[in-house]
């Protein structure tokens, strides 16, 4: 599809009311399990917030942990589960607590949207593990999954009027939403680009948010790895959360994967244990929202 003549830089350029990051959000991001902060850097971050500390406890006594009603505090809860685990599960509840409680155009499912937030950040997680050898895109993985999608729900949070008119676009003529944002010049990457900017965001996330559609829509020709692998995370993620398979021959993973050898081997690796990662993805982010 020929994308029309939007000043898309115009357009974006106009947002001057993007949302701050909540003060544990900000304080997560800058921790980064295994690095220089220390379980006990965590332990104070989590719980300078009271309701988030109050769910990581909850979810950490979730029969999924098997912890059930034995775990009494935050230091507790890292020691036993990790903190890696304890980060993502806080990010998790503190990301969704910042943005659930706002309006949003009635054409946006939230719940849909934390559900693939979520998933693709598992997803990539797990391929960050089985590639193994970089370490940095290893530490970020999750948040990179996580916030691929943060543009696409300032929109529908923060622009709603330009949202239904897009969503309506889409239905009109039968394209996907994707197809509408490069038609109309309103495209979620470039609006999470400037968020992540707006947060001081590290450039791994930034270029994940901006470069995750880089086999199709977007403008970057030569993506960073950051980009590419949460690009094949999010499509791992979409035929998962349409409960069918994942082909490796399928024209959207074909494209992603072209003159990516350094990823193809851990998606086949990680395609046998699709089920698990959305069970897991599932079980986590039903405690996040309290189901």
């Amino acid at each position: 599809m020929k994308q029309a003549n939007s000043n898309i830089a115009g357009k974006i350029a106009l947002i001057d009311d993007l949302p701050s990051p909540s003060p544990v959000v900000e304080r997560l991001l800058s921790f980064v399990p295994g690095e220089e902060g220390t379980p006990g850097d965590l332990e104070e971050i989590i719980s300078m917030d009271p309701g988030v500390s109050a769910q990581v406890l909850r979810v950490a006594n979730s029969a999924y942990f098997g912890f059930s009603g034995r775990i009494s505090t935050i230091s507790k809860a890292v020691l036993l589960l990790g903190p890696k685990e304890i980060w993502t599960i806080a990010m998790g509840i503190a990301f969704h607590q910042q943005f659930s409680s706002l309006f949003t155009s009635h054409c946006f499912d939230l719940d849909v949207f934390w559900q693939h937030s979520f998933l693709t950040g598992v997803v990539e997680d797990r391929l960050a593990r089985e590639i193994g050898h970089d370490e940095f895109l290893l530490e970020d993985a999750m948040t990179m999954g996580l916030l691929h999608d943060i543009g696409r729900l300032v929109m529908a949070t923060h622009f709603i009027e330009e949202y239904d008119r897009l969503y309506e676009y889409m239905i009109e003529h039968k394209v996907s939403l994707l197809e509408a944002e490069s038609v109309t010049g309103m495209l979620h990457t470039e609006i999470g680009k400037k968020l992540c900017r707006w947060w001081k965001l590290p450039v791994s996330i930034e270029q994940a948010v901006s470069e995750h559609h880089y086999f199709g829509f977007s403008n970057t020709s030569s993506p960073s790895k950051n980009g590419v692998i949460t690009g094949v995370s999010n499509l791992i993620a979409n035929e998962l959360q349409k409960g069918g398979a994942v082909d490796m021959e399928s024209g959207a993973l074909v494209r992603a994967l072209e003159g990516q050898d350094w990823l193809r081997l851990a998606v086949i690796k990680i395609i046998e244990d699709l089920d698990r990662l959305m069970g897991h993805a599932r079980e986590i982010m039903g405690l996040i929202k309290g189901d």
